[in-house]
């Protein structure tokens, strides 16, 4: 395991002079034992990674002050903030062997000593460890609740988010709207064409779906071929104009070519409002039913 640790106090974010010492990630220095032991301990009892650096800036405050922290992986997306962000800095890229963790962020009004610097470095180490597990967890979980064909969330994800997006919009007194989304004649098309061509079409519909709503709404895989959006803070009108705006991109889509056939691919989307007393499993209840109802509509005019 090892850490690449670059510093910098400067008063100025921008290019810097620093130096880049190839460090152990706990190098044995005995006059910070206790402190690198007691940060450890901490830092180890958690795998939620806004907990291990919650958990390490507030640690670090007992040795050395501090006014804020940032770690960024750009590559994952990740940004996390702690405290108040200070001119005096003091930069960490930090990895191990076989990943980059991220960059992190020191920060305060006064610029750092050299007993302070050297002990941060201490402590920085401390960190990649706990971090690269903290990573790795954050992962699986993602992987988990990720749908492998298309990319969206799937349902193991759609309980906690639409229970807290329902709890958000009572508090705010704000709409919330669900749509859900199937391919019509799936299994028509599935028999025709085949299980590989069936899965270009769910591929198509979900990244039709992801260009036609907005980023603050969320996609799910909800099964097989059937498509969950919830919109926060969209009333009944705005979601039959989200619900149009799938139907009509996806009817406007070039039919890819399978078997020498053209495989034409429609939707039938249906969609509910939040009402004052409804539960989650509710919600999605009538927004099925409307889709049924949909549903049969296309199925009497496609004879």
């Amino acid at each position: 395991m090892s850490s690449d640790i670059t510093t910098s106090d400067e008063p100025q974010v921008g290019s810097q002079n620093s130096r880049i010492p190839m460090l152990k990630a706990v190098p044995a220095i005995s006059s910070t034992a206790d402190d690198r032991s007691h940060l450890l301990f901490k830092l180890h009892r958690s795998l939620e990674l806004e907990q291990v650096i919650r958990t390490f800036f507030q640690t670090i405050q007992e040795e050395v002050c501090c006014d804020g922290l940032t770690f960024q992986n750009s590559r994952r997306g990740i940004t996390y903030q702690q405290g108040q962000q200070e001119k005096h800095r003091l930069d960490y890229l930090l990895y191990t062997a076989d990943d980059m963790l991220g960059e992190l962020r020191l920060t305060r009004k006064s610029s750092f000593s050299d007993a302070e610097t050297a002990l941060l470095d201490t402590l920085a180490r401390c960190l990649v460890q706990p971090l690269a597990n903290a990573l790795c967890f954050l992962e699986a979980v993602n992987a988990a609740l990720t749908d492998p064909l298309t990319g969206l969330r799937n349902r193991l994800d759609l309980e906690k988010i639409l229970l807290r997006e329902m709890q958000n919009a009572r508090r705010r007194n704000e709409n919330l709207s669900l749509l859900m989304i199937d391919i019509n004649s799936f299994k028509l098309l599935n028999d025709k064409f085949g299980h590989v061509a069936g899965d270009v079409a769910i591929k198509k519909v979900a990244d039709a779906i992801k260009h036609c709503v907005r980023e603050t709404d969320f996609v799910f895989r909800y099964g097989g071929d059937e498509f969950l959006v919830i919109l926060p803070g969209s009333d009944a009108e705005q979601a039959a104009m989200a619900a149009s705006r799938i139907t009509i991109l996806i009817d406007c889509l070039a039919a890819p070519t399978i078997k020498d056939m053209q495989m034409k691919i429609s939707v039938s989307v249906g969609y509910y409002t939040l009402e004052n007393e409804i539960a989650a499993h509710e919600l999605i209840n009538e927004t099925d039913k409307v889709l049924a109802k949909i549903k049969s509509l296309y199925h009497r005019h496609s004879r």
